[in-house]
Order: C-alpha cells, then structure tokens, then sequence
C-alpha cells in the first residue's frame, strides 16, 4: 500500500496533469483534494488531450477509482458537462464525490465578477470562477452542502440565509441588481438527480482502500507559492495547495504518507498579480510563451513567464515535504542559444539574500541573480533515456539539481503521457 501526493512546488501550470496520468498506471485511487475549476490539468494521450477542470487526473485509467474530497469547491454544472464529455468519447470514468463536499453556485461566479470589478486596479488577476466566495461561503457558515440536495426545504432555508448577506453587498457596495433567491433555488434543482449517485462517504471509500492495500494518489492543484498559509499572500488560492492539507481533506492519518513527488517546470510561469523576479517581457516573453502556448487551461489568458527560479522552487520543494521530484517541459527550452537560470536574489543594496525566499513585500523588491546556460540547440521531444540527452541538456538539468538540493526522480520530454525520462 502506498498514499502518495503529486503536487506542484512553484506557482502552478507545471504539469501536474500529465504527471498524474502517468503515475496513475499503478494507481487503484486518484483523488482531487482542493481547489475548484479555477486551474486546468491537461493529458495528452494516443486519444487526443484532455483538459481537466474538475476530474481526477485518472479518470482516463479505467482501473481507477476517481474522488472529488470534502475540500474541493465543486462547480456541479462544470463537473457534469466534463464529465458528459468524457462519456461522449466512449470513457465512463469511475467517479465518487464525497457527500461533504459544498456546491459552488452560480452567485459565487457572479460575486468573483462583482469583487473584480469593484477592486478594478486592486484587483487580484482572478480567473473568475467563484472560489475566493465559495471559501469565504465555507468560512462564514454560509455554504451548501452537497447533502441538503436530499431535503429541499434545508436546501431552500440555507439559500435565502446566503443571500440575504450577499444581496446586501451587491445592493450597497457593488450597486448592482440583486439574486432572486427562487431562480437560484429551481435552477439547482434541475441537477439534483444526476449530481446524487455520484455521493458516498469517501473518508470511508479512502480507508477501504487503505485497509486492503491499495495504490492510493492525491492530486493537488497550483502549486506551494499559491499555499494560502506559507504562499505569496493575498496573490494566492483560497485553498491550501500543499501535500499534507490532502490527508485533512480526504481523512487519511498523517503517518500513512508515503511520498510526496513534486513537479518543478523547466522555467517559471505565473497566472494573475503578484511579485515575479524572474519575469520577462516584451519580445523574449512572447517567443517563451509561443513555444509552449502558455494560456491558461481555464480561462485562455496569456500567462506570465519566466526564466527558471531556483530559490522560489527550493522554497516549494521544502513546502511540499519533497520525497520525489519530476522536472517537466525540458523540452520547450530546445531552441535557446543560451537559457538563464536565477541562483539567488539581491536587493536594492545588491546584497545576495543567500538563496532565502522572501515575504511577499520583500519579493517585490528583489532582482534575479543569473547564470547563463549553454543551450542544446536540438529537439529532445520523446527521449525517454538519460543517456540520450544533449550534454548541455544533462547540464542544465544538473546545475539546477546542485542549486536546489533536490535530483530530478523523472524527466518529462514532451506533451504524450509516455514522453518520460526515468532516473534511478
């Protein structure tokens, strides 16, 4: 028996998804733990890609059994058309979701717009997808269960509660026309009967599958610096997105983690506002994104990009509890004569911060060390051997490995789930 995490040690976007699918070939169990449709995991396969939002990244496994945890914001109108698409290419994933889990509504999508708006130059870079209110919803006591599905008077009480307060803020803060409590009210219900079968008691299907030994993997979403407790705060999820916060959400005792595989991307991307030392602009930045076309997964806007951070992935290396590590789009880096790699941060002193990752305020303020990298100069798309790879590829991944304490477990060399590089 083996619980193993896979999560992402920088800002999100570093391929969780295909890295999932791969490790999910000797998986019994995959299992979503937080977030919500606000980050996509993309899986290339001989069928074509996939791009999730809600589903377990092992749906496309038939021997999977695939869980949405108590801790993911769960946009039930976004599950069932993912989850219609799937079936409409011949795949019937195996899913469960647990029967604690809390409904995003369509007025946390609504509140998200309304927050961005009202913030207007403040605002956040949200992708506009109702999480920021549905964890407020879930803090303040003032979220749908799943479960309240099954007694509508419950369902009906608990909606008017919730919005009563929100109307109030649309009404007098945003000046916008308030939600009419009945139309939220028929509109859920139109999808209780698919939404129901789905629900069981997964802390219960989880340690079953614990107790007869079975392959277990929790699949997280972002990466450490979105943590909303040890992240870049406020420009971070509303979520945890770190390996332990897992086994609160899917109720596994702590002392049954076996691994933690973290994904580290071969440069550095960032989705919305905040501090980024390593960002580029203009030209340099648009030939990085191209390559790989760097948009997001939800929401189709450009993301930033960077050369690679060593002291912002060391950081999330240590966040994560790191046990294994898999360094992935080597590949999108082929057509560099020479590729910069950050080594440490100065101040406006020029003093080095001796490889230390700093609060948010002073992250703003610090400039990238770089040292220059020979480029290889030839596609490695597919190499699936160590020994295959360009010199000054081997290079660039052992510089990095020597300035972040951690060796790459798995190389991934393309976009196929089978593009992998295994290191023992």
């Amino acid at each position: 028996m083996s619980i193993t995490a896979i999560v992402g040690a920088q800002v999100g976007d570093e391929g969780k998804g295909k890295m999932v699918d791969y490790f999910s070939l000797d998986a019994d169990m995959v299992i979503r733990y937080q977030g919500g449709g606000n980050a996509g995991h993309s899986v290339v396969t001989d069928q074509g890609k996939f791009a999730f939002h809600l589903m377990p990244s092992g749906v496309l496994r038939e021997h999977t059994t695939n869980v949405l945890s108590s801790g993911v914001a769960f946009n039930y109108q976004s599950f069932l058309k993912e989850y219609d698409n799937l079936v409409a290419k011949g795949i019937k994933p195996n899913i469960a979701i647990s029967d604690r889990i809390q409904l995003l509504m369509p007025y946390h999508i609504l509140m998200n717009k309304y927050e961005e708006e009202y913030l207007s130059n403040g605002k956040f870079g949200s992708t506009g997808t109702g999480i920021t209110p549905f964890y407020s919803d879930m803090i303040n006591k003032l979220g749908i269960l799943v479960t309240d599905l099954k007694d509508e008077h419950v369902l009906l009480e608990k909606i008017i509660r919730s919005l009563e307060y929100k109307n109030a803020i649309i009404k007098n803060v945003y000046k916008k026309e308030t939600i009419n409590y009945v139309e939220v009210y028929n509109d859920i219900l139109k999808y209780k009967d698919r939404i129901l079968p789905f629900i069981c008691d997964t802390r219960r299907l989880i340690n079953s599958y614990v107790k007869d030994g079975k392959n277990i993997i929790m699949e997280g979403q972002l990466g450490a610096i979105r943590d909303m407790y040890n992240g870049i705060y406020p420009h971070i999820t509303s979520s945890s997105t770190l390996a332990s916060f897992g086994l609160v959400t899917c109720g596994i005792s702590p002392k049954l983690l076996s691994n933690v595989i973290s994904i580290v991307k071969a440069y550095t991307t960032f989705v919305g506002s905040g501090p980024f030392p390593t960002e580029l602009f203009g030209d340099e930045a648009h030939r990085l994104r191209e390559i790989n076309g760097e948009y997001g997964t939800t929401t189709g806007r450009p993301r930033r990009v960077g050369w690679f951070d060593c002291v912002l992935a060391k950081y999330g290396l240590e966040l994560q509890g790191t046990t294994k590590t898999v360094l992935t789009l080597l590949d999108v880096l082929s057509e560099y004569d020479i590729i910069p790699v950050c080594t440490d941060y100065v101040n406006e002193y020029k003093c080095f911060n001796e490889k230390k990752f700093p609060t948010t305020d002073k992250l703003a303020t610090v400039k990238p060390y770089y040292e220059n990298m020979i480029g290889w100069k030839t596609s490695i798309t597919g190499i699936t051997r160590w020994d295959d790879l360009p010199r000054e590829c081997k290079t660039y991944v052992e510089f990095i490995e020597d300035n972040i304490g951690y060796k790459f477990n798995y190389i991934s060399t393309g976009k196929h789930r089978d593009n992998v590089i295994v290191r023992n």
